[in-house]
């Protein structure tokens, strides 16, 4: 089955177990997710994720960060890590590590454009370091009921990639990542988290 890796205590536990089933249950499956957003069809966001605190900041600011003309969100959406889990679990020849983080994701000019797509009002694209600057001047008027308040220290620490990677990545289904993200967006509005086109807030 498909399992969060164990640490070293459990695994004698593991191979216990392993040794009374038979060879077609013995099995175990470690998938890396990555970023999880809300499926196309719901887009029901966590608003506690790191990807959506930088989002909202963005349209507070009316800013995005965009350093590298070639970069990618490693993000999946709830719907495509739950096939890559139950694949694994119904596959006749699983894979012992399937990294989604390192694989799957959207180019980080589509992931803002859509992104943009869905806001009260568009957000232009600065250097990381700007955006960062900026953020951090914002959080301090907002104070603790800022987004990003709880996570500035990890947003210190992020190098100029902040939410994307420079690794290639490619979506399993470019369209149904991309309805995903403006669903996500749209949820969020919905919620109070952010202004959208179609929030009230």
């Amino acid at each position: 089955m498909a399992t969060p890796k164990a640490n070293l205590s459990q695994r004698p536990l593991f191979v216990a177990f392993a040794s009374q089933l038979p060879s077609s249950q013995n099995r175990f499956s470690v998938i890396k997710p990555g970023m999880i957003i809300g499926t196309a069809d719901k887009g029901v966001a966590n608003v506690d994720d790191f990807i959506w605190r930088v989002v909202s900041t963005a349209s507070r600011l009316q800013l995005f960060p965009l350093d590298a003309k070639e970069s990618w969100v490693p993000i999946s959406d709830a719907d495509f890590v739950a096939l890559q889990t139950v694949t694994q679990i119904l596959s006749d020849d699983i894979s012992p590590y399937v990294n989604i983080a390192t694989t799957f994701g959207l180019g980080a000019s589509d992931f803002w454009e859509q992104v943009n797509a869905e806001l009260k009002r568009a957000c232009k694209p600065v250097p990381w370091s700007v955006w960062v600057e900026r953020a951090l001047e914002n959080t301090n008027q907002g104070g603790q009921g800022h987004p990003l308040w709880p996570v500035q220290d990890v947003l210190r620490g992020r190098d100029s990639t902040g939410i994307s990677v420079s690794s290639p990545l490619s979506p399993p289904d470019n369209e149904v990542l991309c309805k995903a993200v403006r669903a996500n967006v749209r949820h969020l509005g919905r919620v109070g988290f952010l202004e959208t086109r179609q929030s009230n807030t």
